[in-house]
């Protein structure tokens, strides 16, 4: 009887750090589209039209490193969920499309 309370508690730590996970994985992936529509949409047009490179300058590292750290979660979801090294592939690159980073979240 002891060991099932200690076998519950791990699958709870598991399954907690998982759901942790993922929801940290959506933001994340929410936040570097925003970044990257932001970036094309508004700082881009400002820079090319009204000669106003302050908000690339601003926003290009800020979605620079979102979109590393998305690297970084999607091959670590990726391993976690057991995915191909293709399948992991294919969601690095989705990341380089504005939206591609969304199919990702409902997974």
């Amino acid at each position: 009887m002891d060991e099932s309370i200690q076998v519950s508690a791990l699958d709870y730590d598991s399954t907690h750090h998982h759901t942790e996970f993922t929801m940290f994985f959506r933001i994340l992936c929410l936040t570097e589209i925003i970044s990257y529509l932001l970036l094309l949409l508004v700082a881009v047009p400002m820079k090319y039209f009204w000669n106003e490179p302050l908000g690339v300058k601003i926003l290009g590292p800020i979605h620079g490193a979102l979109f590393t750290l998305y690297v970084f979660a999607i091959i670590k979801r990726g391993s976690d969920q057991g995915w191909t090294l293709a399948a992991i592939g294919k969601g690095i690159l989705a990341g380089i499309l504005p939206l591609g980073p969304l199919q990702y979240t409902k997974r």
